[in-house]
């Protein structure tokens, strides 16, 4: 999730920057963002650093998703573990009823 959230985060920032600027800085156009970024060529810091002023800078963001995702895997674990009673007593079965079954 933290890679989605981190190639979605770089794609935006490359369309908020200007095409001279990535080209200058990255010695590449802004169409070869795919390769750059399977490269690790590109990461947010280096866009931030050309990204025009007031640009909010995703980083503390990108994690986001992966925290809502663990929030919601807690959330059940809590409801289910509410929900578990004990087992009645009628349901228990002593030992010749155990060994009379077996037959």
């Amino acid at each position: 999730l933290r890679n989605h959230s981190t190639d979605q985060a770089i794609r935006s920032l490359a369309l908020q920057t200007s095409p001279a600027a990535f080209e200058e800085v990255f010695k590449a156009p802004v169409d070869q963002l795919p390769a750059l970024m399977d490269a690790k060529a590109v990461n947010i810091a280096r866009l931030m650093e050309i990204a025009p002023p007031g640009t909010v800078n995703p980083a503390p963001f990108v994690y986001d998703s992966t925290f809502y995702s663990i929030s919601g895997v807690i959330a059940t674990a809590a409801i289910s573990n509410a929900l578990i009673t004990k087992v009645d007593p009628k349901h228990f079965s002593t030992e010749p009823e155990a060994t009379a079954e077996k037959m």
